[in-house]
């Protein structure tokens, strides 16, 4: 008995919603075209247009398809359109139509133009959007508004220059790099080292790439550039413009190596923190950096008395600091990268790079570099750094220049037996866990590997 009470139980639990709303439905009174007087309104008149027997208006006909619909609002109701205004709509759009296809077709660049110059960021405001870190999506439409501005401000690229603005962007650019607010580095060199291929562009320069014309004209507007011609009585060709270059990136980003402590000071005047120190020398290498990536230095007419300083000023960042060794000497593997020709990469590795980076450790004190002995191979390479492994085995990576080099480059310097020499400095790279690979082991397998040209040459040297 207990299982039918039950039973019967969920049967009128489960239907009695369903027959109670169909009694209700059933029993609910037919709508009539007469008046009750104790409603204060009037009923709705009968509908007889269509239908004598229809007892429905046309609005209790649309609320119950609306409430079938699930639409709890008027505004849901869709409009009626009659056909009349049908066919005069179809005629008024082939009408548009047609005046749209004898409109000329604009472009995909040409409308993305017109929409960025409509959008242009207003010059001061593209500053602050280069150090924006929510998307390096913002960085880039700022750097692009800022040389537009700068450089294509009107219709004739060569005399649309704004040479004060440029002049005022190149030394904000720099100092820039200088500062550790956000994503103010990656987006200030970035757009940095875009100034600088523009200024070399032959569409900016009205005589050549070698004079530099441009960036000549640009830094007659800058103070700094100004005095330093004073000084040294220089004139105005290409080695003067990217000496001066050079010299205004050294001095925005100048920083004092720890052996000089007595006297660090930064510009205000004041003792210059170990935070501050550390942004300088960042920025520094950070604008070597886009001046590489800027592509300027592979030109031929580009002074090579500037490339082999810069050279010097990334060895100089990677004495400076253990931590500053392996970014130092990433940026020496890419600036030598960049060189297109053999010759200027071997002057700058016999005079520069082996003297000053193989042939010398820093010692942990005070960063002096100290000279090493290479005449004994075997203790020259237990003396170095997997970072100076890197840059050795990069400058190797082509047979062909070996024999061009001094000692001890003339000779591989990864073989069988010198494997096991080198495998403490190797090993020192697994220290700390970083989530990517140390500089050496890319350049070791640049270094082993090569491209072949077809399939049989590849299985000839398998």
């Amino acid at each position: 008995e207990n299982k039918r009470v039950i039973i019967i139980f969920f049967i009128v639990y489960i239907f009695y919603p369903a027959m109670a709303a169909s009694k209700k439905k059933s029993k609910s009174p037919k709508k009539s075209g007469k008046t009750n007087p104790s409603e204060p309104f009037p009923a709705p008149v009968k509908n007889t247009i269509n239908d004598d027997t229809e007892e429905e208006s046309i609005h209790d006909r649309t609320d119950a398809i609306m409430a079938d619909a699930g639409g709890d609002s008027a505004d849901d109701i869709p409009d009626i359109i009659d056909k009349d205004s049908d066919e005069l709509d179809d005629n008024n759009s082939g009408q548009e139509k047609a005046v749209d296809r004898n409109k000329p077709k604009v472009s995909k660049k040409e409308k993305y133009e017109k929409e960025s110059m409509e959008n242009m960021i207003p010059f001061m405001d593209t500053f602050y959007q280069l150090s924006s870190e929510e998307s390096p999506r913002d960085r880039s439409v700022a750097a692009r508004d800022l040389i537009r501005h700068c450089f294509f401000s009107g219709n004739d690229s060569t005399e649309a220059i704004n040479h004060k603005d440029a002049a005022y962007a190149l030394t904000r650019l720099m100092n820039g790099l200088c500062t550790g607010r956000a994503a103010s580095r990656q987006g200030f060199a970035s757009c940095l080292s875009t100034f600088l291929r523009v200024v070399y562009s032959p569409a900016i320069n009205r005589d050549s790439i070698k004079f530099g014309s441009a960036l000549n004209e640009i830094l007659q507007e800058d103070a700094y550039a100004q005095s330093l011609k004073e000084k040294t009585d220089s004139g105005s060709d290409d080695l003067d413009s990217a000496m001066i270059m050079r010299k205004k990136l050294l001095s925005t980003t100048e920083f004092l190596h720890s052996g000089e402590k007595d006297s660090k000071k930064n510009k205000f005047g004041k003792k210059m923190k170990g935070m501050e120190e550390r942004d300088h020398a960042f920025g520094r290498l950070f604008g070597i950096l886009a001046i590489v990536r800027s592509g300027i230095l592979g030109l031929e007419t580009f002074p090579s008395s500037v490339v082999e300083g810069y050279v010097q000023d990334i060895i100089d960042l990677y004495h400076y600091k253990k931590w500053m060794r392996e970014p130092a000497a990433h940026a020496v593997i890419e600036l030598v990268s960049s060189l297109e020709s053999d010759a200027t990469t071997t002057k700058l590795t016999n005079d520069i790079i082996i003297p000053n980076l193989l042939l010398s450790s820093s010692t942990d004190e005070d960063g002096t570099p100290i000279e090493v002995d290479s005449s004994d191979k075997t203790k020259w390479m237990q003396q170095l750094t997997a970072e100076q492994i890197a840059v050795a085995l990069n400058l190797q990576r082509h047979s062909h220049q070996i024999n061009t080099y001094k000692s001890p480059l003339h000779e591989p310097l990864l073989t069988e037996k010198s494997v096991c020499t080198l495998a403490a400095a190797l090993a020192a790279t697994s220290n700390v866990v970083h989530p990517r690979c140390h500089v050496v082991w890319n350049a070791i397998w640049t270094y082993l590997t090569e491209e072949v040209e077809s399939l049989e040459k590849a299985e000839t040297s398998l």
